[in-house]
């Protein structure tokens, strides 16, 4: 999930003109979901992002470079028939694109709206559309607090039944406001720094998380075997504390080089109560540790909430297959938004000791 704005920001710091298509409305089945964003020259060469492929994408290309005003903001109708089918689109849907201009009088709300996003904090961005215009904008936090743009047009938001879970349309007289929740990364912590580590490290980057690499071994913190993470931060497992910055939003993988290691971890970040906890590990192994943490005082209610094996059931063997089943339960559990309803062997019936 990459933070298309990075892309805008270089460009406008460049001088360099460039066209977005933002996909505003679905229905039916669509290549990719409303909120999906490509970022073109205005020679319609894709620079970053995604709205599907295919001949839609094709199209956004072609009309950006046809465009014989590209200061001005067009809508585009798509209905995915026969023809988008034999083009290799089988989905039979429906969808809106909104393509505006990168105006650079809005570099500063880009490069606010960018570090929100690297530091994990959700945003609302309204768009106001008028044909052939150029666009307006406004940026909210998540409580609705406007951080940049009209305070006027809050009401198109509280007004609305505004989901922070998709995009919306709103037509009030000549305008057409597009009301987008802008999901900040989420912080994921991972404890180890082997192999598993490093490959979910790469696999969860991708997918928008935040990744900090800890590990107690110098060589293992080493920025350069970590290129997709964020930081790295070399620290005595025992002296993990709440500087690295763990919180109730964190997603947190224990994958140390030893389960008396896990289990240390364990206990120190499960007091922080974050979002998600997985650990990896057989039943047996997970079991024995819970015991151990039991005994210390730790509630069998916290330890039931670990995602203990870790990852989800694909048959993983490989150390690249097992970071993908741990990234795809890490998605799973964010999209859900709450850890306590994603189905999962977690070991629910943990023994007394």
């Amino acid at each position: 999930m990459q933070n298309i704005y990075k892309k805008i920001i270089d460009y406008l710091k460049a001088n360099e003109k460039a066209m977005l298509a933002t996909i505003i409305w679905t229905s039916g089945s669509t290549p990719a979901p409303a909120q999906a964003k490509m970022l073109l020259s205005v020679d319609g060469e894709r620079i970053a992002g995604t709205i599907g492929g295919g001949c839609i994408e094709d199209s956004i290309i072609r009309r950006t470079a046809a465009l014989e005003n590209k200061n001005k903001a067009t809508i585009l109708y798509f209905e995915l028939n026969d023809a988008e089918i034999e083009s290799g689109l089988i989905c039979g849907g429906s969808l809106k694109v909104l393509l505006e201009p990168v105006n650079k009088d809005y570099k500063e709300l880009f490069i606010l709206l960018s570090n929100r996003i690297e530091q994990g904090l959700d945003s609302i961005l309204l768009t106001a559309f008028i044909e052939e215009k150029p666009t307006l904008k406004s940026l909210y936090d998540e409580n609705l607090s406007l951080l940049y743009g009209q305070p006027s047009e809050k009401d198109i938001i509280t007004e609305s039944p505004f989901s922070k879970q998709a995009p919306l349309i709103i037509q009030k007289k000549d305008l057409l406001y597009v009301v987008e929740p802008v999901e900040g990364k989420i912080p994921l912590f991972i404890f180890g720094g082997g192999h598993v580590g490093a490959a979910i490290s790469k696999f969860s980057s991708a997918c928008g998380f935040s990744v900090t690499i800890i590990d107690d071994r110098i060589e293992y913190t080493d920025k350069s075997k970590f290129p997709d993470a964020d930081r790295t931060i070399c620290l005595p497992f025992r002296d993990i504390s709440e500087q690295i910055g763990l919180n109730e939003n964190s997603f947190v993988i224990i994958v140390t080089r030893g389960h008396n290691y896990d289990e240390m971890v364990l206990e120190k970040v499960i007091n922080y109560n974050p979002k998600y906890i997985g650990m990896i590990g057989s039943k047996k192994k997970v079991l024995v540790t819970f015991q151990h943490l039991m005994q210390r005082g730790v509630s069998k209610d916290r330890l039931s909430k670990v995602f203990a094996p870790i990852g989800l059931d694909i048959g993983a063997v490989s150390v690249d297959e097992i970071a993908i089943s741990v990234v795809a339960e890490l998605i799973k559990v964010r999209r859900k938004k709450n850890a306590d309803i994603v189905e999962h062997k977690k070991i629910k019936n943990i023994p007394e000791y």
